[in-house]
């Protein structure tokens, strides 16, 4: 049997019907998550976590959709049909994603539409437009109440669930202005201060003001504490106010006293507010025993290999500061160094794990004054980005070497198998014989496919690929083929014809398995029956 040309396309369809018996009501409620897939992110887990008269039936899931094929079995002793399931979403790459809304939405009606019962359901553990931050899991419940209204012997179930999560939440927090920068806590009074933000965030964000100064606080006009607030989503110039007084059991030992101020929020990099200086109650015998305050840990990323540069505010009231020591810490908060970076404010963090795969850091500094005072091993244990002894910059995850994956079918690459952050990576790709390079191919880095021409270079001519400033693992695709327009086809005959050019009756040279040699055969093949 020879076969000059083969091409089966199967699509494989698989429906679900669904039987009812008589006293049996069955609910196949779906769901469906849409979002932009980047590296690896969906639904890695669904199961049921308790219920009440449904049968064994299981849950199943791809990564962006889910069906929990439920089904409540009637009960007349105790007609209570509930289950409840946990969702698991997988956040397995390097960047935040934004889950802006889940919707579910299910009827139960028959065969003319007329309902036979209703399902109602709640979702906890989520909130709209919560950010799940990289390489993290979260678990999201569903619970589920069916009530019957009919008694009847099948039902139509309708219904499923979107999940809105499109795009990676990018954007920033800026400070326009803060004021004033200047006033008095004297006697118990209590400072107004304004600052105006911008947010480019196409969500909200919650954030709160850390006070670096431990003898102050901050507080509402009523001089309760200062809670978290709300920027809003694309906001500009939003105005928000806030107090500062001084603490009850505070001793100052001058007459003034300047704090910096800094807006943080989970998972985003702190903001610094400026700095304010106020009018105090001197102490005349006071004595330094605080450690110096330390605020605004910035930790960001150089391009250079295994480099992170890092910033951050100190401030000591009395005694001045001698110098800062810095912890750097891996994903298990063990330290792994500990660096004296003098009196600077600033250091530039070398010899970080720059290999392949992503690691996990987390940055700590505290500070030692003149007087001696430091920080305890309880300040440093339980340290945030929030002012304090010890102040950290937040979990981070870094990674400067990247892999690249070039699969071309029927050709052949060269090019490095790694690139490092920033650089240009370039490979090239050669055709196997009597096949055609593709005129185009999917470039995608980390999980983002980007746009020929801007961000990727590629000629069909010479097969060079050229990608600037990577930033993320490469993943290069495409299919060169074979009998395009002009390849040329061996005739029975010894001589050849463009494939564009022959006809049903052109005898052709094919390989025959069976003779192990080339036979003449006609370019349509038609099995006959035995």
């Amino acid at each position: 049997m020879n076969f000059v040309l083969s091409l089966f396309l199967v699509l494989l369809f698989i429906g679900m019907s669904v039987g009812f018996a008589l006293y049996t009501q069955v609910l196949n409620i779906g769901g469906m998550t849409a979002v932009e897939t980047q590296g690896s992110f969906g639904i890695t887990n669904v199961i049921k976590t308790a219920s009440n008269n449904t049968s064994d039936a299981v849950p199943s899931w791809t990564n962006d959709t889910v069906d929990f094929n439920l089904t409540f079995v009637k009960n007349e002793e105790n007609p209570v049909y509930t289950a409840a399931y946990n969702i698991t979403l997988t956040n397995d790459t390097f960047y935040e994603r934004l889950i802006s809304n889940f919707n579910f939405d299910f009827t139960i009606t028959d065969s003319e539409d007329q309902p036979l019962g209703t399902v109602e359901y709640e979702i906890e553990n989520y909130q709209p437009g919560e950010v799940m931050q990289p390489l993290t899991e979260k678990v999201i419940t569903v619970l589920f109440t069916f009530t019957p209204t009919v008694d009847a012997e099948t039902y139509d179930v309708e219904g499923g669930g979107t999940v809105d999560s499109n795009e990676k939440p990018t954007g920033a927090i800026s400070v326009n202005s803060m004021t004033p920068t200047t006033g008095s806590v004297k006697d118990g009074a209590m400072q107004q201060v304004t600052i105006s933000l911008n947010s480019s965030y196409k969500q909200d964000k919650e954030v709160a003001i850390s006070i670096a100064s431990d003898k102050l606080e901050l507080v509402t006009s009523g001089g309760t504490s200062l809670g978290t607030f709300t920027v809003p989503a694309s906001s500009e110039n939003g105005e928000y106010t806030f107090y500062i007084k001084a603490k009850d059991d505070a001793l100052f030992p001058d007459d003034t006293i300047t704090t910096g101020l800094t807006l943080i929020s989970n998972g985003l990099p702190n903001v610094s507010l400026g700095n304010i200086t106020l009018a105090v109650n001197k102490h005349e015998e006071y004595v330094d025993t605080t450690p110096p305050i330390i605020s605004n840990v910035v930790a960001t990323m150089s391009n250079e290999l295994g480099v992170v540069n890092l910033t951050w505010s100190g401030n000591d009231d009395y005694s001045g500061i001698k110098s800062y020591t810095i912890l750097v810490c891996d994903n298990n908060g063990n330290v792994i160094n500990t660096i004296n970076a003098g009196t600077n404010t600033s250091y530039t963090i070398q010899d970080l794990n720059n290999g392949s795969n992503a690691s996990t850091y987390n940055f700590k500094v505290y500070g030692t004054d003149n007087e001696g005072n430091t920080a305890s091993s309880s300040d440093i244990s339980n340290a945030t980005t929030a002012s304090g002894y010890c102040s950290a910059s937040g979990e981070g995850t870094y990674q400067w070497t990247f892999t690249v994956t070039r699969n071309i079918s029927n050709a052949n690459s060269t090019g490095a198998n790694t690139v490092n952050i920033g650089e240009t990576y370039t490979c090239s790709f050669t055709a196997n014989r009597y096949y055609t390079l593709p005129d185009s191919i999917t470039v995608t880095m980390g999980g983002q496919t980007l746009t020929s021409g801007t961000g990727y270079t590629y000629s069909q001519n010479n097969g060079t690929v050229s990608i600037p400033n990577v930033n993320g693992n490469i993943s290069i695709t495409g299919r060169a083929s074979c009998l395009v327009e002009g390849t040329k086809i061996l005739m029975a005959d010894g001589s050849y014809k463009n494939v564009e050019d022959i006809d049903y009756d052109d005898l052709m040279a094919v390989w025959s398995y069976d003779t192990g040699s080339l036979v003449a055969e006609y370019p349509i093949w038609i099995q006959k029956s035995i």
